[in-house]
This record gives C-alpha cells, sequence and structure tokens, in this order.
C-alpha cells in the first residue's frame, strides 16, 4: 500500500515550526482581508477572499497534522508499520475532505486534482481513488444556466441554430462543460453524417479564476511541497491555451485531418463545425462511445474483479484468462447481433423490429491492440505534425461501438519545431538504448536542469518521466525522485 506522507519531508531549508507559523500568519492575513472587503462591500473582493479564506481554513488544520505526525515519529522513533498506519489514519480521513474541497471550489483546483490523481509516484493511494471521482463526478451547471451560455456565446438564440438541445450535461469539467444537441440542417455540413453535435461551453468566471486559484496553489506548494512549485508553474503556461475554444476547435480540425488517412479505420476524431465555433463555444461531431475509465470499471464488475485484480492480471501470467473472456464475449455478442438481424429482415419486416444489442463492454477492450493504437496515433501526432494533444488521460480516450477509439478534448494541444522534434527523438532512442551518457547531454540540450545538475539524477529523472518507473528504476522506491530536492 502506497503509505507516503500526503506532505513530502524536505531535507533542507525551512523547519516545520517556521512553516507552521508562516501559514498562521497567512491564514489571518487572508481572513482579515476578508472581513474588510465584507465592510466595503466590495463584490469581486468579497468573492475573492471568501475562495481564498475557504482553501486555507481547511487545508492549513490538514497541513499541520501531518506536520504534527511527523514532527512525533521523529521524536518518539515510531516504527515503520506504526507510521504507515497513522499516515493511512490520516489519508482516509482527509482525502474526501479535501475532494469535497475541490468540488466547492471548482476551476484550476479540479484539475490539479485529476493531475493527482494520475499520479501514483507522488500521491498515496487512498488520495488517488478519491480524486479519480473529478473525472466524471464535477457538479455541472443547471441546463438554464447552460443556454444561456450558449446562446451568448453565440450570439443569437438556440433555435436559430438547433432543432434540441439537451439539458442534460454529457460531462463537465474544470472550465466547462458539454451538452448533446442536434443542429438544423441549414447548419450542418454536408460531409458530416449525423446532425447530433456536442457543445462544449466555457464558464463565464473560469478563466478569471483562474490566476487566483493558481496563486493559492503556489502559496500551500511553497508551504508543502517546494520542489512541486516548478510543476505549478508549467501547469499554468499549459492550462492558458485551455481558455482558448476557437484554438481548440482549429486544433481539432488540424489533427483530425492529419489522423484521418492512415488511422480512420482504427480512430476518430470529433469533427469540429467551425462557423459556430467562437472564443467560448465549440460544436462538433459527437462520438457515441464510453470513457475508457468507466469501460474499464464496468469490465473489471462483469469479471467479479476489482480494478487493480484486473490491472495485475492483464500484467501477470494469468492473462490469457481475460483474453479468453473477451473473446468468448465476442462470440456470444456476435451470435446475438447476428439473431437480431435475421429476425428484423424476416419476421420483422411484418412490423416488429427488435432493438440490436449493446455489445458486452469487455468485448471492446483488446487492451494490446489499444495501447499500440494510442502509441501510433500519438507518435504521429508529435513527429510526424509536430502538433500533439498535451492532455491523454483516459477521461479524453472513448472506446466506440463500432471498436474504434475516440479521441476528445483539445484544449491542451502542444507544438514542437522540427529542431525539437529531431532532439526528442534522438532522447527516446538513447532511452530504448539506455546509453546513459547520451540521455544526460540530450536532455541537457533540450534545456532539462536539476538545482544540482547532476548527471546521475538527470539520468533517473529521464527515465522516469519518458520511460518507466518500475522498482529496478525507482531502486525500490517509486517516490525516490520526486522527494529528492533536485
Amino acid at each position: 500500500m502506497n503509505s507516503r506522507p500526503f506532505v513530502t519531508v524536505t531535507r533542507q531549508g525551512t523547519s516545520t515550526y517556521r512553516k507552521i507559523l508562516l501559514a498562521s500568519g497567512l491564514a489571518g492575513v487572508t481572513l482579515g482581508v476578508g472581513v474588510g472587503a465584507s465592510i466595503i462591500h466590495d463584490p469581486f473582493l468579497i468573492s475573492r477572499t471568501k475562495r481564498v479564506s475557504t482553501f486555507w481554513a481547511i487545508m492549513f488544520p490538514i497541513y499541520a497534522h501531518y506536520r504534527v505526525t511527523e514532527w512525533w515519529f521523529s521524536i518518539t522513533k515510531s516504527s515503520p508499520t506504526q507510521q504507515e498506519q497513522a499516515y493511512d489514519s490520516l489519508h482516509n480521513i482527509y482525502a474526501p475532505v479535501i475532494l469535497r474541497l475541490i468540488l466547492n471550489l471548482r476551476g484550476l483546483f479540479i484539475k490539479i486534482g485529476q493531475v493527482g490523481a494520475m499520479r501514483g509516484d507522488i500521491v498515496p493511494d487512498v488520495y488517488q481513488k478519491q480524486l479519480a471521482q473529478l473525472f466524471d463526478k464535477v457538479p455541472a451547471l443547471s441546463g438554464k444556466e447552460a443556454r444561456e451560455i450558449a446562446e451568448k456565446a453565440l450570439g443569437r438564440p438556440l433555435e436559430e441554430v438547433f432543432e434540441s438541445f439537451d439539458d442534460e450535461v454529457l460531462g463537465s469539467a474544470s472550465i466547462g462543460q458539454v451538452h448533446r444537441a442536434v443542429l438544423r440542417k441549414s447548419h450542418c455540413p454536408k460531409d458530416i453524417p449525423s446532425r447530433t453535435v456536442a457543445v462544449k461551453i466555457k464558464y463565464p468566471e473560469a478563466e478569471g479564476l483562474f490566476k487566483q486559484d493558481l496563486e493559492i496553489a503556489k502559496q500551500f506548494a511553497r508551504l508543502a511541497q517546494p520542489e512541486h512549485v516548478p510543476t505549478l508553474n508549467e501547469l499554468q503556461k499549459q492550462f492558458l491555451g485551455e481558455f482558448d475554444f476557437e484554438r481548440e476547435a482549429w486544433a481539432m480540425d488540424y489533427i483530425g485531418k492529419s489522423l484521418h488517412n492512415e488511422f480512420s479505420s482504427r480512430v476518430r476524431v470529433p469533427r469540429p463545425i467551425l462557423p459556430l465555433c467562437k472564443k467560448d463555444i465549440i460544436v462538433m461531431e459527437f462520438l457515441p462511445g464510453s470513457k475508457l475509465g468507466n469501460v474499464v470499471k464496468e469490465v473489471a464488475e462483469e469479471l467479479g474483479l476489482s480494478i487493480q485484480e484486473m490491472m495485475e492480471m492483464v500484467r501477470g501470467s494469468s492473462r490469457w484468462k481475460l483474453w479468453t473472456g473477451a473473446l468468448l464475449k465476442r462470440i456470444v455478442d456476435s451470435v446475438k447481433y447476428d439473431a437480431v438481424f435475421v429476425w428484423n429482415w424476416t419476421f420483422g419486416l411484418l412490423g416488429y423490429q427488435k432493438e440490436y444489442p449493446e455489445p458486452s463492454k469487455i468485448a471492446l477492450i483488446n487492451s494490446e491492440k489499444l495501447l499500440q493504437t494510442l502509441f501510433e496515433v500519438h507518435g504521429h501526432q508529435i513527429f510526424n505534425d509536430g502538433l500533439f494533444n498535451g492532455d491523454p488521460h483516459h477521461g479524453n480516450i472513448l472506446l466506440l461501438p463500432d471498436g474504434k477509439i475516440g479521441l476528445i478534448d483539445y484544449g491542451q494541444v502542444k507544438s514542437l519545431s522540427r529542431k525539437e522534434k529531431r532532439s526528442l527523438a534522438r532522447f527516446i532512442v538513447a532511452l530504448a538504448e539506455d546509453d546513459k551518457e547520451e540521455i544526460v547531454r540530450l536532455a541537457r540540450g533540450m534545456g532539462y536542469e536539476t538545482q544540482k545538475n547532476d548527471p546521475y539524477v538527470i539520468y533517473k529523472s529521464s527515465v522516469v518521466g519518458f520511460d518507466r518507473d518500475g522498482p529496478e528504476v525507482c531502486e525500490g522506491d517509486s517516490s525516490l525522485f520526486c522527494s529528492l530536492n533536485l
């Protein structure tokens, strides 16, 4: 079990007690400003200071509890088992609290939580499981509010553009949410097979809260985990592009066309309706699929396993059982489909048509083919186009009923120059050959630095960041290079 402390122990710098005093001062100033804002009745300042106060009122006691526990262990010389049990207890208490705080504050904190959910190398298991809910359970605005935002973004009544607009949300995230709609014929391109579209709208306050939330996150990182401040600086640059929906629509169109010739039999990228894509709204082709993460959960349930047990089966010698089960499900699904097809074209012609059955979720998963396709697609984007999706998490991958993979959400698109593509290609080859000197040389050449620029640390960090993070690389501790003062 991953029972690392939520707050990483730093080897140098400010003492725990000075940090706690500093945080107390920050919290006190924040609350004081909040009271002052209430007195002067500035709505914007009141909203802003309430947000800051809410964060520190919850996060500071959590931080202090972990630090005091850490201090107690240092003077009592507790055994590793006792420490593990104590930290597990804290994780179980505070992981749900932090999830509720994120869902309350929304904004950038949702995105940071999503990143944490995918970082098993630095985030304890209990927190990962709680934060994973941020991919699917983010509270959405009401249908009425969504309609108002969409109309304002389009600059005209929805009835002029859509025959229907569903109030029920398809998905919600940190900066916006998605609804299903049906276009009027006059607005639907002739080469798009269906008039059913997905409409992505941006929350009005999202961009305004971004910088404030980031500064709050940086303040906490400086206090609790200073080694992650550079990561937040990079996230700042990365997230800024997400607010430009017109750029996202352009990137989606460009990447979709680029992938079409080579990958159209395996991959679909939703096509944007460019005349209807504005700064705060994207109208795109609707892909009827299930998110990869949801399918994995459902497959585990079909097999009567936990996700962890199923993943161990996939990696282990008993994975043939999973593939055999998938093959049998595909055969059963095929027989059911053929039976309905025969019925509909015989007795069904008399007036009673049967619905075609939904395929079993396990039949949709062919992990080796899926991974191979994803590697090829992203390799094509990086090395051929020099334009790629910088946020390809499982929530942005759909498994479609026809067996294809749907790739969505191009808010965090990155570009590489020709020189950068060549350097990265050489770097990947050096990693494959485990050429330590070449790895370090190329990493430095691409601008990678650590505090001391130790070649050993640069090599290990490169392998963990770009290749693999197993025990043989991390020397038995997957958190090793996250807790080092690099």
